[in-house]
C-alpha cells in the first residue's frame, strides 16, 4: 500500500472512530430506551386491559358472595329468595342470571319458573312432572365449592366459557359457596355471558388501533388451553373485533401460529414481563397479564418495527449522517496526504535509479528543502557512504573465509567416515548384546516354566501322600471290618451247629411219637373188643398224652397240633370212665385222629430232613464265606504293607522335588541377574549407538553447513563484486 493511501486510511480510521463510539452510544441508548418504553406501553396497556376484566369478573363474585349471605339462601328456600336474585340482577347491568344449586346438585334459575311439580327446580323437561332433574355434582365449581370443600369455607370459582345445550352465546360463571353451621350446602352461581363481557371488553380497547397500528393481536386465554377472546384487525372492514367471544365455536390455542404458541410458553415459563419473537418473517414483542382471581390470561401481541419506529428513524439519521461525516473526512484527507507524500514520490524514484544502475554505491540523491523529507534524503547519502565502506570489507573478508570452507569441507568428510565406521562397530555389537539378552530372557522363562512345574509336581505330591494315608486308614478299617465278618460267621456257624443239632433232636422226638401214635393206634383197636378195661387204658392214655403234650412242646410249631390231639386224648381219658356208652363212637373218632397224627407227624419228619438239608448248606456257605474273608484279609494287610512303602517312597520324591525347587530358584535368580546386567549392556551400548550417530549427523551436520557456507561465500563474493566501489 502506498504511504498516500496508509495516511488517509489511518487518519480517516482516527477522525471517524470516535463519531462512530459515539453514534453506538446513541444507538444502543435509543435502542434500550425504545424497548423499556415499549415494554412498558404493552405492560401498562395490558394491565389496565386486565384491571378492567378483573373488575367485570369481580363484579359477579361480589354478586355471587353477597348473595350466599342471604339466610334464606342458606335455608335454601327458592320462592323466599327468587325475587332477591332478580334485585342483584337489574341492579348489576353485566349480570344476565343467577341460580341456586344445594348440597345434591339441584339447581334453581332465576330466569326459568323451573318444573312446578318438583318445587321449582330445573329439570330435562320442565314440562314433565316425572322429568329426571339437572345435577350440577359433576360441575368444577360445584366440586371445588361443595364436594371438595370439607372445612365449609367461604370460597369463590370463575369457570372457564361454555355454550349451554340450545343456545349460541359463551357464558362464563362466578359461583360463591353457600356455607350454613361450618358448612357447604349450596352454591350460588352468576352467570355473564359474552355479550356483557364484549361489551366491557370494548370499551376498555377503544383505542387499540390508535396505540398500536393494525398489526397487534389482544387474546384472552383460559388456563384449560381455550381462546376465549381474539381481538384483531379485520381487513374488510378496517376495524378491531373479536370473532372469537362473538362465536359459539370454541378454538383451542394449540390451533394458532406455532411460532406464538412456542411464545407462550417461553414466556409462561420465563420471569420477564416480554418477550421478542418472530411469526412469519416478522417481529413481535409480548407481554402477558394474568387476570387475578379467574382462570384467563391476557397475552398482547405487537410488531417491533410499530412501537420502534421513532427508534428505527434516529438509527436511520445516524447511518446517513454517518455516511455523509465519512466521505466528507475520506475527501479532505487524501487531498492532505498527497501534498504530504509528493516529496517522498520523488525521493522513491531517486532510489530507484540507484537499485537499476547496477550496484553503484558512489550514485547519491539530490536534496532539497529544509524539511523532514530533505533531512531524510541526507541521511541516506551518509549511509550510503557506510555501506560503501562495510561492502569493501566485506569483500575482503569472504575471500579469506572461502579459502577456510575449503579446508573445513575436507576435514568434516574425514571425520564424517571415521564416525560412519564407529556406528557399524557399536551396531553389531549391539546386536550381539540383543541376540543375548534374548537367549538369557527365553532361558530364564524356560527356568520359571520348570520351576513352576516342579512346584507342581510337588503339590501333586502332597496331594498323592495325603492321598495314600487316607488309602492306609481305608484299609485298616477294612481289615477290622473283615477280622469283625469272621468273628460273627464263626458265631453263626456255632449257632447252626447248635440248631442242626436241635433239628435232629427234633426228628427222633418226632419218631418216637409216630411209634407211640402207632402204638396207640393198636391200642385203640384192642379197646373196642376190651371195654371191660377202659378205665385203665383211660389211664394209660392220659399218662401218654401227657408225654405227647410235653414232646409236641419240645417240637415247637410243629408239634402244635399234635398238643391239641395229645390234650383231647387226655380228656378222653379222663371222661371214659363216665362215658363207657359212647366209648366205640369215641375211639372210632379217636383212630381216625390218630391216622391224621401219622401224616402229619409224617410232613414233620419230613420237614425236619429239610432244615437240616438247608443248615448244611448253610453251614457249607459260612464256611466259605470265612476262608475268603481269611484270604481278604491276607490280602488287605499286602496292600496295607504296599501302601507303606509307597508312602514312603513319596515322601522321598517330596523331599527331592523341594531341593529341586530351590535349586531352580537360585538358576532363575542368577539368571534374572545376569538378564539385568544384559540389560545394562544393552542400553549402555544403545546410548553409545545414539551418541555415535549423533556425532555422525552433527558432523553430516557441519559438513552439510560447510558446504552452505561455501556456497554462501562464493554468493557473498559475487554480491560484492556486483558493487561499484
Amino acid at each position: 500500500m502506498k504511504l498516500k493511501w496508509k495516511i488517509t486510511t489511518a487518519s480517516l480510521i482516527s477522525a471517524l472512530l470516535p463519531f462512530l463510539i459515539g453514534t453506538w452510544i446513541i444507538i444502543s441508548m435509543s435502542l434500550s430506551n425504545g424497548t423499556k418504553q415499549a415494554q412498558n406501553l404493552l405492560s401498562e396497556y395490558s394491565g389496565r386491559v386486565g384491571e378492567g376484566i378483573s373488575a367485570f369478573f369481580s363484579t359477579a363474585k361480589s354478586v355471587a358472595l353477597s348473595a350466599s349471605q342471604l339466610q334464606g339462601v342458606k335455608d335454601m328456600e327458592w320462592q323466599r329468595t327468587k325475587g332477591n336474585f332478580t334485585g342483584f340482577i337489574n341492579a348489576n347491568p353485566t349480570v344476565h342470571m343467577m341460580s341456586l344449586a344445594d348440597s345434591n346438585g339441584y339447581v334453581y334459575e332465576s330466569n326459568s319458573d323451573g318444573n312446578p311439580a318438583q318445587g321449582g327446580r330445573r329439570t330435562a323437561n320442565d314440562a314433565d312432572p316425572n322429568a329426571a332433574p339437572i345435577v350440577l355434582t359433576d360441575r368444577d365449581y360445584f366440586i371445588e365449592l361443595v364436594t371438595n370443600n370439607t372445612t365449609g369455607q367461604q370460597r369463590t370459582f370463575v369457570t372457564d366459557a361454555y355454550v349451554l345445550r340450545g343456545q349460541t352465546t359463551k357464558n362464563i360463571v362466578s359461583s360463591a359457596a353457600v356455607v350454613k353451621n361450618g358448612k357447604a350446602v349450596g352454591i350460588v352461581n352468576v352467570t355473564q355471558t359474552a355479550i356483557e363481557l364484549q361489551r366491557q371488553y370494548t370499551s376498555l380497547v377503544s383505542d387499540f388501533e390508535e396505540v398500536f397500528g393494525t398489526e397487534a393481536h389482544l387474546l384472552m386465554i383460559s388456563s384449560a388451553g381455550q381462546v376465549v377472546s381474539h381481538l384483531m384487525y379485520d381487513e374488510t372492514n378496517k376495524v378491531y373485533n373479536d370473532k372469537t367471544l362473538d362465536s359459539a365455536e370454541f378454538v383451542d390455542v394449540n390451533t394458532l401460529n406455532p411460532a406464538t404458541i412456542e411464545a407462550f410458553s417461553t414466556l409462561d415459563k420465563t420471569k420477564t414481563s416480554m418477550i421478542s419473537f418472530e411469526k412469519d418473517g416478522k417481529k413481535f414483542f409480548m407481554t402477558k397479564q394474568i387476570i387475578d382471581g379467574t382462570p384467563f390470561t391476557l397475552y398482547l401481541l405487537v410488531p417491533q418495527d410499530y412501537l420502534l419506529a421513532s427508534t428505527n428513524a434516529i438509527l436511520v439519521t445516524s447511518a446517513i449522517t454517518t455516511v455523509a461525516v465519512a466521505l466528507i473526512l475520506f475527501v479532505s484527507i487524501f487531498i492532505l496526504s498527497s501534498i504530504i507524500s509528493r516529496p517522498l514520490v520523488i525521493t522513491e524514484h531517486t532510489l530507484n535509479d540507484i537499485a537499476k544502475g547496477g550496484g553503484d554505491l558512489t550514485a547519491h540523491i539530490a536534496v532539497s528543502g529544509k524539511d523532514e523529507i530533505a533531512n531524510t534524503g541526507k541521511s541516506f547519502n551518509k549511509f550510503m557512504d557506510t555501506l560503501h565502506g562495510m561492502i569493501q570489507k566485506v569483500s575482503t573478508s569472504s575471500n579469506s573465509m572461502s579459502d577456510i570452507a575449503i579446508i573445513l569441507e575436507d576435514n568434516s568428510t574425514s571425520i564424517q567416515k571415521d564416525v560412519s565406521s564407529i556406528v557399524d562397530s557399536i551396531s553389531d555389537m549391539n546386536a550381539a548384546v540383543e541376540e543375548q539378552s534374548a537367549s538369557v530372557t527365553e532361558t530364564s522363562a524356560t527356568i520359571t516354566e520348570i520351576t513352576k512345574n516342579i512346584e507342581s509336581l510337588t503339590g501333586q505330591i502332597e496331594n498323592q501322600s495325603s492321598a495314600v494315608t487316607e488309602s492306609s486308614a481305608a484299609v485298616q478299617q477294612m481289615v477290622s471290618n473283615i477280622n469283625s465278618i469272621s468273628s460273627n460267621l464263626t458265631k453263626a456257624s456255632d449257632n447252626f451247629d447248635n440248631l442242626r443239632n436241635a433239628s435232629s433232636s427234633g426228628k427222633s422226638s418226632i419218631s418216637n411219637v409216630q411209634d407211640l401214635v402207632n402204638n396207640l393206634a393198636s391200642q385203640s383197636e384192642h379197646l373196642l373188643e376190651a371195654n371191660s378195661v377202659i378205665n385203665s387204658i383211660a389211664s394209660q392214655t392220659n399218662l401218654l398224652a401227657m408225654n405227647a403234650a410235653i414232646e409236641a412242646a419240645h417240637a415247637g410249631e410243629i408239634g402244635k397240633g399234635f398238643s391239641v390231639v395229645a390234650d383231647e386224648i387226655r380228656k378222653l381219658a379222663e371222661d371214659s370212665a363216665s362215658q363207657s356208652k359212647a366209648i366205640t363212637a369215641e375211639l372210632n373218632g379217636a383212630v381216625s385222629s390218630i391216622q391224621d397224627i401219622v401224616k402229619a407227624t409224617s410232613e414233620a419228619d419230613k420237614s425236619f430232613d429239610e432244615v437240616v438239608s438247608q443248615i448244611d448248606s448253610i453251614t457249607g456257605l459260612i464256611k466259605e464265606i470265612t476262608l475268603s474273608m481269611t484270604e481278604q484279609n491276607e490280602g488287605s494287610k499286602q496292600v496295607l504293607e504296599a501302601l507303606g512303602n509307597i508312602q514312603d517312597v513319596t515322601v522321598q520324591i517330596r523331599d527331592g522335588s523341594m531341593e529341586m525347587n530351590s535349586g531352580t530358584k537360585t538358576i532363575l535368580n542368577e539368571m534374572e541377574r545376569l538378564a539385568n546386567i544384559s540389560r545394562q549392556v544393552a542400553d549402555k551400548s544403545s546410548a553409545i549407538a545414539v551418541a555415535a550417530n549423533a556425532i555422525d549427523s552433527s558432523v553430516a551436520e557441519i559438513s552439510k553447513n560447510s558446504e552452505i557456507n561455501k556456497n554462501a561465500i562464493g554468493t557473498l563474493q559475487e554480491i560484492t563484486g556486483r558493487f561499484k566501489l
